[in-house]
C-alpha cells in the first residue's frame, strides 16, 4: 500500500515536467553596443573612490565603461577611468560582540534559572570578547574593482 501511495505521490509531482515544451529555437544575441553594462541580480552596497580621493557610497547598478551608482534615489553614472576602486563596505565593529552576547544569552536562556547567574553572565561576556576578536580577525569588504594605476606599491594579508 505504502509503494502504490509512493509511487503515484512521485507520479503526480512529475506530470508538470512533461508538460513543459522545450524550445529549440534560437534567440538571437543582444548587441553588445546596446548594453555595455554588467547588471547585478541583487545590487551591493558600495563605496566608490575616485582617483581625486572624494568617496561616493551608494547601490551598485551597474558597472561598465562607465558606473551607474544609486544613491537617496538618484542615479548617477561616472566614467570607469575617474573610479579608482569599488568596494563594499566592512560589517560593523559592533555585529560581533552582539552575535556573540546572543549566543551566551541563548545557552543563559537554556538553563532556565538552574545556572548560577555570576557564571553565566561571565560567559556572555567571554562570548561578546570571542565574537568582537573574531569580527576584528575577518575582513568581510570585498573589493569589486580597483584601477591600475602603475604605481610600486608593498602591501601584506595575514589571513586565517
Amino acid at each position: 500500500m505504502r509503494t502504490s501511495i509512493l509511487l503515484m505521490v512521485i507520479l503526480f509531482l512529475s506530470a508538470p515536467v512533461h508538460a513543459q515544451s522545450t524550445s529549440t529555437e534560437a534567440t538571437p544575441p543582444i548587441a553588445a553596443s546596446v548594453d555595455q553594462c554588467r547588471r547585478f541580480d541583487s545590487p551591493p552596497a558600495v563605496v566608490v573612490t575616485m582617483r581625486d580621493g572624494k568617496s561616493l557610497r551608494g547601490t551598485l547598478m551597474c558597472i561598465g565603461d562607465e558606473v551607474e551608482l544609486a544613491t537617496q534615489g538618484q542615479l548617477s553614472r561616472t566614467p570607469l577611468s575617474e573610479v579608482k576602486r569599488i568596494a563594499e563596505p566592512r560589517d560593523p565593529i559592533w555585529e560581533g560582540p552582539v552575535v556573540g552576547a546572543a549566543i551566551g544569552g541563548l545557552i543563559w536562556a537554556l538553563c532556565g534559572g538552574g545556572c548560577d547567574n555570576g557564571y553565566m553572565l561571565r560567559a556572555t561576556v567571554d562570548y561578546a570578547l570571542v565574537g568582537l576578536v573574531m569580527d576584528a580577525a575577518m575582513s568581510n569588504n570585498k573589493t569589486i574593482y580597483k584601477a591600475n594605476l602603475r604605481s610600486p606599491a608593498l602591501a601584506f594579508r595575514f589571513r586565517f
